[in-house]
């Protein structure tokens, strides 16, 4: 109406880093069912260097993980100027953060 036209907001953009595939593709189906933009990386090395390439609006991350935990991914993307909201997802359901880390909220894998 009136040739205004509405703009669209910029898409949501995330890094999930998880060796387990099947988990991998089920976040990855659900964030693009919310229109979400996701990378994937299968191990820590990897998806410390994604994540750092360049600004994400989440990081999704298994605290399990070859090459790099995602303790160590944590910290060091918290050693950065820049904040990004951290995801922990964890098979593990007794499994203890540092308080250092400061990761909230953490979800448990079924």
């Amino acid at each position: 109406m009136f040739g205004i036209r509405r703009r669209r907001p910029p898409p949501f953009g995330g890094v999930h880093i998880e060796d387990d595939k099947d988990i991998a593709k089920l976040v990855e189906l659900q964030l693009l069912e919310l229109s979400c933009e996701v990378k994937l990386a299968s191990d820590g090395v990897q998806g410390l260097a994604e994540a750092q390439s360049k600004r994400y609006d989440l990081l999704i991350l298994d605290l399990m993980l070859p090459g790099m935990g995602g303790l160590e991914i944590c910290q060091r993307i918290r050693g950065q100027d820049r904040y990004t909201p951290v995801l922990m997802l964890t098979s593990k359901s007794s499994e203890v953060l540092p308080l250092s880390v400061s990761v909230r909220p953490r979800l448990r894998k079924a």
